[in-house]
C-alpha cells in the first residue's frame, strides 16, 4: 500500500471569519491557515503501527562516529516494509496539535496528517521527524 503523510504548521493568526467575510470562505495570501507544509509519499508499505515508546534518534559526525539518543513524548507512526526494514516518522508532542487519518479508496491511499504548532518550532531532523529544538540537539547523546 501507499502511505501519504503530510505535516502542517498551523498559524494561529488564521481567521475563518475574515476569510467568509471576504475571500468567499477560503483562505488568501494574508490570511493563511498553515505556515508550511511538507507531504511525500512512502510506496511499498506492508503494515502500520503506533508504537508506544522512546524514539531513537540517530546522528552521525563527519568521522563516522554514531550517537543515538532515545527521546520520551514522541509520537511515533511505524512503517514497515517487505524486506523487514522500518521506518518511523515521529512528531515531538509538545508540538504535536493533532493528528488525523483517512484512507482516499480513489486513489488506494492511506493519508496521514499531522497538525503542528507553531510553537515551540518545529525542526524537521530527518525526513518526516520533526522534533522540537531541545529534543533535537539537547544533553544524553551517547556513543553507539
Amino acid at each position: 500500500m501507499t502511505i501519504q503523510l503530510n505535516f502542517r504548521c498551523i498559524n494561529n493568526s488564521y481567521s475563518q471569519e475574515y476569510a467568509d467575510q471576504y475571500h468567499c470562505g477560503k483562505e488568501s495570501e494574508n490570511n493563511r491557515k498553515y505556515h508550511w507544509g511538507h507531504s511525500f509519499e512512502v510506496p511499498d508499505v506492508i503494515e502500520i503501527s503506533k508504537p508506544d515508546e522512546h524514539f531513537k534518534l540517530i546522528a552521525e559526525l563527519e568521522d563516522g562516529t554514531q550517537l543515538q539518543k532515545e527521546i520520551e513524548d514522541v509520537y511515533i507512526l511505524r512503517l514497515k516494509f517487505d524486506d523487514g526494514q522500518n521506518k518511523d516518522c515521529a512528531v515531538s508532542r509538545t508540538i504535536l496539535k493533532k493528528t488525523n487519518e483517512a484512507y482516499l479508496e480513489k486513489e488506494g491511499i492511506n493519508r496521514f496528517c499531522f497538525y503542528l504548532n507553531e510553537e515551540p518550532k518545529a525542526l524537521e531532523v530527518l525526513d518526516g521527524v520533526y522534533l522540537t529544538e531541545e529534543d533535537a540537539y539537547g544533553e544524553d547523546f551517547v556513543v553507539v
